[in-house]
């Protein structure tokens, strides 16, 4: 039984591993869709609305990134 368990723990690690680099890779790619909406005119509300973001993400944004980079922050490779 807990071979079982410990191999279902190990799969769910490398599940959270990939989610995880999917996610950043979202992330980038909305980033970067978020900065061209802002070059257009468009304000950071209603970039985030048709977005389908909370506020938080405006936060985020501004938070400077030498801060954002920091990989425990997002769970990065723990």
């Amino acid at each position: 039984m807990s071979d079982d368990i410990r191999d279902r723990l190990v799969s769910a690690r490398a599940d959270g591993a990939r989610l995880a680099s999917e996610q950043q890779a979202w992330r980038e790619h909305v980033a970067e869709l978020f900065e061209r909406a802002l070059e257009a005119g468009m304000t950071p509300a209603e970039i985030v609305e048709l977005l389908g973001l909370t506020a938080k993400w405006e936060l985020h944004r501004r938070v400077p990134k030498p801060i954002r980079d920091l990989p425990f922050l997002y769970g990065i490779g723990t």
